[in-house]
């Protein structure tokens, strides 16, 4: 869905030129084309849609549409219900609904006046489906107008221009680059993701090794993309295709004098185009298995048979792994490829208005509303949810399929090993985040929203008791801790160590920290309570040891800082090379990794110490001005006060390099190969690889089912 009344603005600042251009004395039927020109006549004129400007739908442009028009401008309520056709009324092609374009229809109706050919045109709108997906609501404040599914992570655009990712973050796939804006179009392949701006322009990021984020340099005039397994294709304004990224199955040897194009769909081993006049072109490799192998019983990709001659009438392309797919306007769907999967899935499909291709399976909408999914079942992608509402839009896309409902609900099936297949938490106004294996980010109204790696904990879903009054959190491995604001504590996740059996005299925490299968607590008196795991003696807090203002847990060691600004630890220090500086002191607060201790100290500088092997306690010569330090697991991360990040040590994820050159930085947390920062407004990114975490599970409490 790409029409560009999802990114229209109520511009206030032209309402008042809009109220002095509205006038509804006159009504003219329609617009003509003369040469170059457009002017008043008796022939209509139509965009890709229909009739440019007819909001009611009439068969003419009259002043009852310019009225509409107005209604909306002006935020009347009762002309909500138009904003689907409002794209029409784009004219002067700048991706907004403003007075420009008001006055340009105002003139054109009431004097006659010949406009440029291309100012009556809205941008070209290139649509995935005949269906139109409706607006989701994902969080407060948050609308989701489009998805892409790659193989095992998924992306969504926003109403505001903006990507998210969630799922699989092998390599980067999930990493959107920051400052991100004015997306109009997404596409997921299977490790690396592509980004549409409104000014014709592509990004990419994710894996990248046979060149399919390289982006050539000047391409512009985009206006729809596609990404394929390794490989990457836009569509230019011209009707044009560019390719680039893999090479080997003749993907980038476009045929000669290509063009009009108005789609295209990248596989593993084609291409397809879709021509305006509802023809396709396709091309890649085409191959007997049974030759290249030597093999005499494959069926599986035994057999490519090319795209048939002579197919029209078509309106929407998918492809899959070795396979593609044409939907025909009399609903019938015509496939090509791997002969063996195409008879025995793909035939006598009819009835059908979308259809989207997954890795080995198709996924379809049929005119009533229902879905069909055909194909391989490996991960039940193919077993569709009993009482699904009618589908407006779907989404297929490695062993999975996303599905949009008239109602805007999203629901997934199918493969879900890194829950790829819902939506993504809400990570704004987050004021605090732990990222261990579990991860969680606190909110400010209280509560808590949490996701990864699980393993023996009781439930997918949090306990109530994380809905709200949570003032601290903290996690690692399969458990998350926290403090309520009356001070008691909270141990949610596996309890192999006992972990989750808090102790019984009574604690008023004021600090938590959660270390591999152990937790330490500071009760109001300044004494550490420590229970859980005690292999190497994490757990044996120091004799007279009080005063304490913070803890941290390392992965079997814990850290103290006392109100007097010194440092205390105990556990697998040796183990670690963790020995305290001697004279160390005016500490204000501390991080422990998985080997490693940070200590912030009162004049903003930073001491660092335990094992080093990949200088993850080489703190930076010069560094000062830090506010808040945290220590990941070979890698040390350091906010300064005017809101930007130093970090050092370990960089396997990108977990350091990523992160250079951020601003408006107020808060971060690293653990293991991943960070996450907190930015001014509120909004939780996260940086670095995450393949670490084998399962991730959202865990949020407004989730969880009824019974």
């Amino acid at each position: 869905m790409k029409n560009y009344f999802r990114k229209a603005k109520k511009c206030v600042s032209f309402l008042g030129v809009s109220l002095m251009l509205f006038s509804s004395a006159t009504c003219v039927n329609s617009f003509a084309a003369v040469g170059d020109q457009q002017e008043i006549g008796s022939n209509l004129v139509y965009s890709e849609k229909g009739l440019i400007g007819d909001i009611n739908g009439d068969g003419s442009f009259n002043s009852i549409d310019l009225a509409n028009l107005r209604g909306y401008m002006l935020g009347l309520p009762m002309y909500s219900h138009i904003k689907d056709m409002l794209w029409q009324c784009d004219v002067d092609g700048d991706g907004f609904i403003n007075s420009l374009d008001y006055g340009y229809m105002r003139k054109a109706l009431l004097y006659n006046e010949k406009l440029p050919k291309e100012k009556l045109f809205a941008p070209p709108v290139v649509a995935k489906s005949k269906t139109s997906m409706p607006s989701v609501k994902a969080t407060e404040g948050v609308i989701i107008t489009d998805f892409a599914t790659g193989y095992h992570h998924t992306l969504a655009l926003k109403s505001d221009g903006t990507v998210v990712s969630w799922g699989y973050d092998s390599v980067g796939e999930c990493q959107v680059p920051a400052g991100l804006k004015d997306v109009i179009d997404i596409s997921a392949g299977y490790a690396h993701s592509l980004a549409l701006k409104k000014d014709g322009t592509v990004v990419a990021w994710g894996d990248n090794k046979f060149n399919e984020c390289s982006v050539p340099a000047g391409l512009s005039n985009v206006k729809a993309i596609a990404a394929g397994h390794n490989i990457s294709a836009a569509l230019k304004e011209d009707g044009t295709v560019v390719m680039w990224g893999e090479d080997d199955f003749n993907l980038q040897n476009i045929p000669s004098n290509l063009k009009d194009v108005k789609s295209i769909s990248a596989c593993m081993l084609t291409i397809v185009a879709l021509k305006e006049d509802g023809t396709i072109v396709s091309w890649g490799e085409q191959f007997n298995l049974n030759e290249l192998t030597g093999e005499t019983e494959i069926e599986y990709g035994s057999s490519w048979v090319p795209a048939p001659e002579g197919l029209t009438n078509v309106t929407e392309i998918a492809t899959g792994s070795i396979w593609a797919a044409a939907l025909k306007d009399d609903g019938t769907v015509v496939c090509w490829g791997d002969q063996w999967f195409c008879n025995n899935y793909l035939k006598d499909l009819s009835g059908i208005k979308a259809i989207s291709g997954g890795l080995n399976h198709l996924s379809a909408i049929k005119e009533d509303g229902s879905v069909i999914t055909v194909g391989f079942n490996t991960n039940k992608q193919c077993a569709v949810p009993e009482g699904l509402p009618k589908v407006a839009a779907i989404f297929a896309g490695g062993d999975r399929t996303l599905a949009v409902t008239e109602d805007a609900q999203v629901i997934g099936w199918g493969d879900n090993s890194f829950w790829q297949n819902q939506l993504f938490p809400d990570l704004t106004n987050v004021k605090e985040v732990s990222l261990g294996g579990i991860a969680a980010a606190l909110k400010k109204d209280g509560s808590v929203v949490a996701w990864g790696n699980n393993p023996g904990a009781p439930t997918e879903y949090l306990p109530d008791a994380f809905d709200s009054n949570i003032k601290k959190i903290s996690s690692q491995y399969a458990n998350l801790a926290a403090i309520k604001e009356d001070g008691s504590v909270l141990v949610w996740g596996s309890n192999s160590y006992g972990q989750c059996d808090i102790p019984e005299k009574a604690i008023k925490a004021t600090d938590i920290a959660m270390g591999r299968e152990f937790v330490l607590a500071i009760d109001e008196d300044g004494t550490v309570v420590a229970w859980g795991n005690n292999e190497f003696g994490q757990c044996d807090v120091p004799a007279g040891l009080n005063s304490v203002k913070a803890v941290a847990a390392g992965y079997d060691f814990s850290v103290a800082l006392k109100s007097d600004g010194t440092v205390v630890a105990w556990g697998n220090v040796a183990g670690h090379e963790i020995s305290v500086p001697e004279g160390l002191s005016n500490v204000v607060s501390i991080s422990a990794g998985f080997n490693h201790i940070l200590a912030l100290k009162e004049d903003g500088t930073v001491v660092a110490f335990g094992t080093n092997m990949f200088g993850s306690c080489d703190v930076p010569e010069g560094l000062t001005d830090v506010v808040s330090v945290s220590a990941g697991s070979d890698n040390s991360i350091v906010l300064k006060s005017d809101g930007t990040i130093v970090a050092w040590g370990d960089d396997y994820g990108n977990q350091c390099t990523n992160l250079q050159g951020l601003k408006g930085v107020k808060t971060l947390s690293s653990n293991g190969t991943f960070t996450g920062v907190i930015m001014n407004n509120g909004t939780l990114y996260i940086y670095g690889s995450t393949n670490l975490t084998y399962r991730n599970i959202w865990a949020q409490t407004d989730t969880k089912p009824e019974n």
